[in-house]
């Protein structure tokens, strides 16, 4: 697959055992040539999703931080590495801080949200392996933002296997039932520890995508600009 490279950082992660301070270097972020209607991610990031981030709360008070470059010295930080038999895959890291945030995929376009009523009766679907966790059950959160404070219904990946590829299916009525808008999707999907207990979290997804029913075409997302 044909990518384009749109940057190189280095940082030093948090990895190891009992924390050791390691260096590390990342790849460079790996968006696709061309957009593939209901692909996130596969080998590489599509660029209808491409403006990647991270946020966290401020210690002691509700303000948010937002950063779009890796820096262990915040609370989230992130990797495209190679997974054997796989390719490319994306790694998050919850460092070693007591806060709160998530790792996001927005649209391309800052503020622009996606109008992803074709998947309506559809589903999301990707791959998760666990690799670290402090937490005693660890478990991951999946939710999709439409656009602060609008936000899906959150799922609980739970009885995960550390160091073992599973699969998501996650169907979309029941969350747009629940309250969540469709056509004003900001995030493609955040896949996130538990609240309050995020430190020390580190995990792999892969093939990413929105997925239309059975016997339908996929088109491709409808960018609207920020309401």
């Amino acid at each position: 697959m044909k990518i384009k490279y749109a940057l190189v950082a280095l940082v030093i992660a948090l990895i190891g055992c009992d924390n050791a301070i390691l260096p590390r270097s990342y790849d460079p972020i790996a968006i696709c040539d061309q957009a593939v209607p209901g692909r996130v991610f596969d080998d590489c990031l599509d660029p209808q999703w491409q403006n990647i981030s991270a946020w966290q709360l401020a210690p002691g008070s509700d303000s948010v931080h937002s950063y779009t470059k890796f820096d262990n010295s915040k609370l989230v930080s992130w990797d495209f590495v190679d997974e054997p038999k796989r390719g490319k895959v994306l790694e998050i890291i919850y460092n070693d801080f007591h806060s709160n945030g998530a790792f996001v995929m927005n649209s391309a376009e800052a503020g622009a949200r996606s109008d992803m009523s074709d998947y309506a009766q559809g589903y999301i679907e990707f791959d998760v392996k666990l690799m670290d966790a402090e937490a005693p059950y660890p478990h991951l959160v999946v939710k999709i933002d439409c656009g602060y404070p609008c936000q899906s219904a959150e799922t609980l990946i739970d009885d995960m296997q550390m160091g073992e590829w599973q699969k998501v299916k996650l169907p979309l009525a029941p969350l747009i039932e629940q309250g969540m808008d469709i056509t004003q999707v900001s995030s493609a999907v955040v896949v996130v520890p538990p609240w309050s207990q995020m430190r020390g979290y580190r995990y792999r997804l892969d093939n990413i995508r929105w997925v239309a029913p059975e016997g339908a075409t996929a088109p491709e997302a409808q960018s609207t600009s920020n309401p």
